[in-house]
């Protein structure tokens, strides 16, 4: 009896060092996905699932995202011209899938964990949006 009560103690205790580790919110996840790509939301995911322990279900997530990725660039190119405010409609469905369906699938006591805080990855996503549109405006100068 005194086996099952320490290896519930355990148990209980691996569970709450569990819920101790700080995973990027939902909403972080869709702001991220429509601000600046869906592969930037799936990286916040990515990082959550490795933060729990689940590596398998990142490498899965991270084919998805670069399909659903690849799916927008094509569907918000169809018109001609372009609408940019198609890839940002893609973009908050891929945001709402991957916080809403996936972390919910994947990590469903998500909610319990303290947040993660996002400045540094904010940053990060403004520095590398600031390259890509510099080298945009750059190729269409040459123009």
């Amino acid at each position: 009896m005194e086996h099952q009560e320490e290896n519930y103690n355990t148990f209980n205790n691996e569970q709450k060092q569990d819920t101790n580790i700080a995973l990027y919110s939902s909403f972080s996840i869709v702001m991220f996905s429509i601000f600046f790509s869906s592969l930037f939301g799936a990286y916040l995911l990515r990082s959550n699932l490795i933060a729990v322990g689940n590596k398998e279900a990142a490498n899965r997530l991270s084919i998805f995202a670069f399909v659903y990725f690849i799916a927008t660039i094509v569907i918000a190119m169809i018109p001609n011209p372009p609408v940019p405010i198609l890839s940002m409609v893609m973009n908050w469905i891929g945001g709402n899938l991957l916080a809403y369906y996936f972390q919910k699938q994947l990590i469903p006591e998500y909610v319990l964990h303290p947040k993660k805080p996002i400045l540094k990855v904010l940053m990060v996503s403004l520095l590398i949006s600031l390259v890509l549109v510099s080298l945009l405006v750059l190729m269409m100068a040459n123009k």
